[in-house]
């Protein structure tokens, strides 16, 4: 098995970017987040341009890919998670959010246009 192919480094990269990407989501820091993307794009296209796999790699590159599948799921959870304690952040502030039949989210803003209901809660730990 060559350690070194194309395939097996693509997938470590694209690993080691959704490892940052999963650090910036828990940090709750918008700054790492950020900071990820240009790397997670890199990754991306690397991953893509892999043609073919040698057959001593392929056990390395499907483990590789279970990892990424698993720390994809884990992002998509702390995603979800952190985007409902900014709903109900924003919906304490008077902006809750309004599904029309179509199950499409918007946000509405409060009768008076105030923009809060008087109630003050801090969204940060």
């Amino acid at each position: 098995m060559a350690a070194d192919s194309e395939a097996v480094v693509a997938l470590a990269a694209l690993n080691a970017a959704l490892d940052a990407v999963m650090s910036g989501l828990v940090s709750g820091s918008s700054v790492d987040l950020l900071a990820t993307e240009q790397h997670l794009a890199a990754a991306v296209a690397r991953v893509a341009r892999i043609t073919r796999v040698q057959a001593g790699d392929r056990a390395v590159v499907v483990a590789e890919l279970r990892r990424a599948r698993a720390v994809l799921g884990r992002c998509r959870t702390v995603g979800n998670a952190l985007s409902r304690t900014i709903d109900g952040c924003l919906g304490v502030h008077g902006f809750p959010r309004i599904y029309d039949r179509s199950g499409a989210a918007t946000l509405q803003s409060p009768p008076d246009g105030s923009g809060s209901m008087g109630v003050r809660v801090s969204c940060r730990t």
